[in-house]
């Protein structure tokens, strides 16, 4: 699949010598223009240029109450009208030069229409001229906006364009913006640094294979019209004939042509022209200057800068914090971020000693230290170490730099030693957040710069920089601890793999008989790959010649060092796997940037996809800021990356390193917090031990606490109890549990609301991603207590177990007597009356069970799916009025794929069994489009509800109060909710479903509606796709008489 300019190139190379050319007329261009805002074509707005520009410009339209433009070849309808409703009413100045005489007549009619609502209420002036924007191009206002979108094609000189439109920005009371979108890579801007840029790799367009469509399309592509007719035909019939053979034909669209069209958006300010303040302190690598990877090689930095002092590297992030820009760091080379278009970057080669300190001291028990600066590579330090007889668990290849041993560093020592960042000890690194230097952990005395300075977050720093390190400062040397070199065999061989069956089996037994029973001071390596068409299985294995002895006893062992090491340990927190899967893929050299290097990449990407939901994780040191890595960069660090999201904005607040892995708010899921509730004795704080190691192990970062802990401490402080026995020793604390009890009613009489503070402070008190409540008392406790916390998820699971077990689990030993509380004989067992999220029984449950209930019945919860439904649904600020952030939850549907996701989450979170309902019950327009789609998905009828005088008697009906939409909405009525009386039989057992659960007066009436046609409330269950908590919508319901209906949304969102 070619992209446009590749298409461009072809086009344009078969044009004959003997033709004449002439630009495209206006009716020409807007043909071809046309065939871009249709179809998939507009796609690459929808998905990336409308939502990216929403969230570039945030800060300009969030800072002013009046906003002005200027947009260089809008079309026939301007970009921005597709822009947030708060941001068009705060446009009242719009200026535009279009040299296109049709599309100015239209975009002079969308401005200012006779019957539809004005796109920019607000507009007090507005300009649109017709002709280009050129450097002789004289503007008279300052602009606040300026945009290029997919307006520079064509342009001989885009960088003094550019610098022409900066001088016209606005600079009070906040710097004004210019937006460059463009497709295919980044346009050559000279000497210009961008502030932020966004790519979009996945862009296409779709054509319709016709010539006709082919032949505007082919036009408009190559830019020219080709003269004389005769001589125009052939041409066309050429052009068909190479668009056909450059596209994609896709099986599921026949009779279409798809063309790769990645897209790219940067911004600039008007410091964008202070490059030569940077050059002026810091010298420039040579222009021969090369980078490993070819990736990061095919950039065009704004400049590449080798600082050969500490001092100027400290220049470069003063720099940057002064203009807001951005910077990348180059060690070995090997990222394909490492370079940016339009980014300053700084290149540590010249850091490339390596020092050897034999008698250290300190705390590494002996251990020898290798310091190493950030231009070392890896051959460098091991050459170095072999000299003294030592080594430094690094990787397998000599050319591999920082980027390694800071986010990670899987090689052959990784078994006996660990990763290469758990041999680092200490560091030397400048601050993106200050430009001072810091020192943290052990650095040998005369390697600490003299102005270097620890710390007081010494400790985070040092952790974050242990697996994560290129996101926290530009460092410039670690200290390793080192390790006795020894001598390896080697020994390889290759397996002809005959066919499917036999490879599985080949790789079973190299995983049974050869890698899992090897010792610690051995690896192994498999490798599949082609020789021709044959299927080939390459086998490594590495053995230690020498016997452990001396000051590196290990034991033989299948287990590797790697998971010795605790998963929060250090920033690295992948740790129980048992191989290391890396997926390369290969191309020609001379097919750089070609169809075949891109199929290349799709294809790795795939495999990845493909392998992650049986994976442990992900390693970081690859993933960059292309947005096919986002998914990949949340499984990078395991239960570690809550916390290093909130490292990430203590020590780089300013997103100076921001194209290193990502690490953003974006990426955590929804913070849930479980409520394990049950009588005395039913295993809660057991149950909720093990779900939070489950969840653990999964990737996910988790806390228990006893809602009482609180309690336990005044009541330690005022009585002089043990407060360590009381959190730990179960007979002591069942010794105080009636004093304990009567305490906290004492503090209750004084301060009512105690329970809710416990609450509120035990949830904000636990920065993790999923937090275990034990020990609540309150009824009901979700819908009572979730609007206190209402940006999480709230999720109770009442743990239940039999009397006699409960007796049991109560024993205490006093005086080595056994006493017992309650009846062990009786069966009876609390009657809730309300319907808990999940019900637990545990009176038989092994450990297993109990961990396969966390993996069925809360992992999902924190799935991508459900990240991924919650982003398709946009945000419109004070909308139905002001102070209102509305949360246009039906758009949905209008996103790919949509409604067929949500579908499928209804159908894979319902607690109860699909088998066993008989109906799905929805009313208003947001219930019923998502109703539909699950009918199908479950195969279950549904019955729509319909405001009264809508269906043919016999009927019943219930009235109906506002929603929380429409109350705010003047002039919109309340309606009642009708359905035939003959709908549903007796006894049937149905599902509602809603778009949004909030005040609960949709819902309520439509329970009571099935309560009228004879439907038990036990057999009620109601999904909504998105609940507001903070509106006590559940409490609503519970009032109603609903309490024991069950209630489950998909996603959560705070506020009103």
């Amino acid at each position: 699949m070619a992209t446009l300019d590749a298409l461009r190139i072809a086009l344009q190379q078969r044009i004959p010598s003997e033709a004449s050319t002439k630009a495209l007329s206006d009716d020409e261009y807007q043909h071809g223009f046309d065939l871009f805002l249709h179809h998939n074509g507009w796609s690459n707005y929808r998905d990336f240029v409308i939502p990216r520009l929403s969230q570039l410009l945030h800060s300009q339209f969030d800072s002013r109450k009046d906003v002005s433009v200027l947009e260089v070849g809008p079309g026939p309808k301007s970009v921005f009208g597709y822009l947030p409703n708060f941001m068009r009413q705060k446009i009242t100045s719009y200026t535009a030069y279009e040299p296109n005489h049709l599309f100015a007549e239209k975009l002079e009619a969308w401005l200012h229409p006779t019957e539809d609502s004005p796109p920019f209420p607000s507009l007090c002036t507005s300009s649109i001229n017709i002709e280009p924007f050129t450097q002789e191009t004289v503007v008279h206002e300052k602009q606040h906006i300026i945009l290029f979108c997919h307006s520079l094609y064509g342009v001989s000189s885009k960088d003094q364009v550019v610098r022409h439109a900066l001088d016209m920005l606005s600079e009070e009371p906040e710097d004004g913006i210019l937006v460059v979108c463009h497709r295919d890579t980044a346009p050559f801007l000279n000497d210009l640094v961008c502030q932020r840029s966004a790519i979009f790799p996945d862009g296409t367009v779709r054509i319709k294979d016709s010539n006709d469509t082919i032949n505007r399309f082919a036009s408009f592509v190559a830019g020219c019209s080709i003269q004389p007719d005769k001589m125009r035909n052939a041409t066309h019939d050429d052009w068909r004939n190479v668009c056909r053979n450059l596209a994609y034909h896709e099986n599921n669209h026949p009779d279409t042509l798809t063309f790769a069209s990645p897209e790219v958006i940067m911004t600039f300010t008007r410091h964008s022209t202070a490059l030569p303040e940077l050059t002026a302190v810091v010298p420039l690598a040579s222009k021969d200057c090369k980078v490993k990877n070819r990736e990061a090689q095919s950039h065009a930095p704004a400049a590449v800068v080798r600082p050969t002092e500490v001092g100027q590297i400290q220049r470069c992030v003063t720099w940057a914090l002064k203009h807001q820009f951005c910077l990348t760091v180059v060690g070995g080379g090997h990222s394909g971020h490492c370079r940016w278009h339009n980014v300053a970057s700084v290149d540590m080669g010249a850091f490339n000693q390596v020092h050897i300190v034999k008698n250290a001291g300190g705390s590494n028990e002996g251990h020898p230290l290798v310091v190493a600066g950030t231009g070392c590579k890896t051959g460098d330090i091991i050459q170095a170490a072999q000299s003294e007889g030592l080594t430094v668990p690094l990787g397998a290849r000599p050319s591999v730099g920082s980027g390694l041993w800071l986010q990670g560093g899987i090689g052959h020592l990784l078994r006996p030693h660990g990763l290469a960042c758990d041999a680092i000890v200490g560091a030397v690194l400048v601050s993106v957040e200050s430009g001072q230097v810091f020192c943290v952990g052990e650095v040998p005395y005369e390697h600490q710069p003299i102005d270097a300075v620890r710390p007081n977050n010494e400790n985070d720093l040092l952790w974050s920089l242990k697996g994560a390190g290129n996101n926290f400062g530009i460092v410039i040397s670690v200290t390793f601890k080192a390790y006795s070199a020894r001598s390896f065999s080697v020994k390889d061989w290759s397996i002809r793999l005959q066919d499917e069956e036999n490879a599985k089996n080949i790789l079973q037994k190299f995983a049974s008989t050869l890698a899992r029973p090897l010792d610690r001071d051995s690896s192994v390596d498999a490798y599949l790959y082609y020789v021709n068409t044959q299927l080939m299985l390459g086998v490594t294995l590495f053995q230690s010649m020498e016997t452990t002895t001396g000051k590196d006893p290990f034991p033989a062992t299948p287990k590797s060092f790697i998971q010795d090491i605790g998963s929060d340990a250090t920033a690295f927190g992948c740790r129980d796997w048992d191989f290391a899967c890396v997926v390369t893929g290969v191309w020609p050299r001379e097919d750089e940037n070609s169809a075949t290097a891109r199929a290349t990449t799709r294809w790795v990407y795939g495999v990845v996809e493909a392998l992650l939901p049986v994976s442990q994780g992900v390693y970081g040191a690859d993933l960059g800021p292309d947005p096919r890595d986002a998914i990949l960069a949340t499984k990078a660090f395991g239960p570690n990356l809550r916390k290093l999201v909130k490292l990430k904005q203590i020590f780089d607040p300013h997103r100076v390193l921001a194209y290193a892995c990502p690490l953003s708010k974006d990426m955590l899921s929804q913070k849930m917090v479980v409520l394990v509730t049950g009588e005395h004795g039913a295993g809660k704080d057991y149950c909720a031990n093990i779900w939070a190691a489950a969840i653990k192990g999964h990737g996910h970062s988790t806390a228990v606490l006893s809602i009482s802990d609180t309690t336990k401490r005044e009541y330690a402080s005022h009585t002089g109890a043990s407060l360590k026995r009381l959190l730990e020793d179960r007979a002591y604390k069942e010794q105080h549990r009636e004093a304990l009890a009567a305490f906290f009613g004492q503090q209750m009489k004084h301060r009512p609301h105690l329970a809710e503070e416990h609450f509120t402070e035990a949830v904000r008190s636990a920065d993790v991603d999923v937090l275990f409540i034990t020990g609540m008392r309150e009824e009901a406790p979700v819908a009572n207590m979730w609007h206190l916390v209402p940006d999480v998820r709230l999720v109770d699971v009442h743990v239940k177990a039999s009397h006699k077990t409960r007796g049991l689990r109560r024993q205490i030993f006093t005086n080595g007597h056994s006493i017992s509380h309650g009846n062990f004989n009786g069966t009876e067992t609390l009657v809730l009356n309300y319907r808990p999220n999940f019900i637990f029984h545990n009176d038989t449950a092994s450990d297993d069970q109990v961990k396969a209930f966390a993996k069925h019945s809360l992992l999902p919860f924190l799935g991508d799916d459900l990240r991924r439904l919650a982003g398709m649904v946009p945000s419109v600020p004070d909308f139905p009025r002001p102070g209102i952030e509305f949360r246009h939850v039906l758009e949905i549907g209008q996103q790919k794929g949509g409604y067929k996701l949500c579908a499928s989450l209804f159908k894979q979170h319902f607690t109860g069994d699909w088998r066993k309902i008989d109906v799905i019950v929805s009313c208003d327009v947001g219930g019923h489009i998502f109703a539909a789609s699950l009918a199908l998905e479950v195969n279950i009828h549904s019955i729509l509800v319909r405001p009264p005088g809508k269906l043919p008697p016999p009927t019943i009906s219930v009235e109906k109060s506002h929603s929380h939409v429409s109350s705010h909405v003047n002039g919109v009525k309340a309606e009642g909710n009708a359905m035939r009386a003959d709908a549903l039989r007796k006894g049937a057992r149905v599902v509602v479903i809603d778009d949004v659960l909030a005040t609960g007066h949709t819902l309520l009436s439509m329970l009571e509606l099935l309560n009228r046609a004879g439907i038990d409330t036990e057999d009620v269950s109601v999904m909504v796709v998105a609940e507001f908590p903070i509106h006590r919508g559940r409490q609503k319901l519970r009032q109603g008489g609903f309490g024991r209906v069950g209630i489950q949304s998909l996603l959560v969102f705070d506020g009103e």
